[in-house]
C-alpha cells in the first residue's frame, strides 16, 4: 500500500513539473538567422494620387467592419476568461500550495541517509549524487515555492489541478466512508 502511495505523489510530482514547464515561453536561439518578412508590392503611382486625393478632399473611405467584429469577439473571449479566472483563482492557491506541500513531505520520506558521520573513504557515488540530488530538488521546490509564475495560463492550470485535488479528495471520501 505504501509503494502505491509513493509511486502515486512521485507521478503527481511529475505532473506539476509539466504543468508548470509546458508554459515556458520559447527563447530564440542565436544560431537561428531570422529572414526579413517579405515586403508587400509597391502601390502603382496612379492609385497612391488616388489615395492622397481622397484624403485631401475629406472623403469618406469605407468602414472595416471586420476590425470591429474582431475586437468585439476579443472582448467576448477576455470576459469569459476573466469570469472563469474568478472562481478558479482560489482553487489555483490551494491546489499549488497543497501539491508543494505532498512534494516536500514526499523529499522528507526519500531524503537518502546522512552522510556527514560517515568516512570520506566510505562514502559512494550513489551517496553522493542521492544527497547532492535531494538538495537539489528541495531548492527547486523552494524557488517554486516562494517565486510563482505571473502568467494566466499557468495561474489557470494551478486552478485546475485545485479542482483536481478536490475532487479527488471529495471521490475519496465517499469511497471510504462507512456504509450505513
Amino acid at each position: 500500500m505504501i509503494e502505491i502511495v509513493g509511486g502515486t505523489l512521485i507521478a503527481l510530482g511529475i505532473a506539476v513539473l509539466l504543468v508548470m514547464g509546458i508554459r515556458r515561453p520559447k527563447r530564440d536561439s542565436p544560431l537561428n538567422i531570422k529572414q526579413p518578412p517579405p515586403q508587400p508590392p509597391p502601390i502603382p503611382r496612379s492609385a497612391l494620387e488616388d489615395l492622397i486625393w481622397a484624403e485631401e478632399n475629406d472623403l469618406p473611405l469605407p468602414a472595416d467592419h471586420t476590425a470591429h467584429e474582431r475586437d468585439r469577439k476579443w472582448q467576448q473571449v477576455q470576459a469569459a476568461l476573466e469570469k472563469r479566472r474568478r472562481w478558479l483563482r482560489p482553487f489555483g492557491v490551494f491546489g499549488r500550495l497543497a501539491t508543494y506541500a505532498v512534494l516536500f513531505v514526499l523529499l522528507y520520506a526519500y531524503w537518502p541517509e546522512d552522510i556527514s558521520h560517515k568516512p570520506f573513504a566510505s562514502l559512494t557515488l550513489s551517496d553522493l549524487l542521492g544527497t547532492a540530488a535531494a538538495v537539489a530538488i528541495g531548492i527547486g521546490l523552494m524557488r517554486a515555492l516562494f517565486e510563482p509564475s505571473d502568467e494566466d495560463d499557468i495561474k489557470d492550470a494551478w486552478g485546475w489541478v485545485g479542482v483536481g485535488i478536490v475532487g479527488l479528495a471529495a471521490f475519496a471520501v465517499f469511497y471510504f466512508s462507512p456504509q450505513r
